[in-house]
């Protein structure tokens, strides 16, 4: 669905600038965990989410699957920036080939 990456993008954005601007001060393996914990919090009450209006739709339920889209866009940008802040610490031949294929999946995310 539509909405779920319109509620999904502005929240990783903004994570992303904020966590930018501070990422001297942040440790990256920090980043990684905190991000991972996140993605298996949130999967975990998408599923609760589920039990608890027992499949059934509505607007309570979409809109709480919004609000969990963005807390997964936020967790997104975590993990992302912790990803790239670690492959800094490695060889540059890493980085060559890590950093090139997101660029290639963002081209053909927006491509489509």
């Amino acid at each position: 669905m539509r909405a779920f990456t319109i509620s999904y993008q502005p929240f990783a954005l903004i994570t992303t600038l904020i966590l930018a601007h501070y990422e001297s001060r942040i440790d990256t393996r920090l980043r990684n965990l905190c991000g991972y914990t996140l993605f298996f919090a949130f999967s975990l009450l998408v599923i609760v989410l589920d039990l608890e209006t027992s499949g059934k739709g509505g607007i309570g339920t979409f809109i709480g699957l919004c609000a969990f889209f963005a807390c997964f866009g936020i967790a997104h940008a975590v993990v992302q920036g912790g990803v790239s802040g670690e492959l800094a610490f490695m060889c540059p031949e890493f980085i060559q080939v890590g950093l090139p294929n997101k660029v290639y999946i963002c081209g053909n995310y927006f491509i489509r």
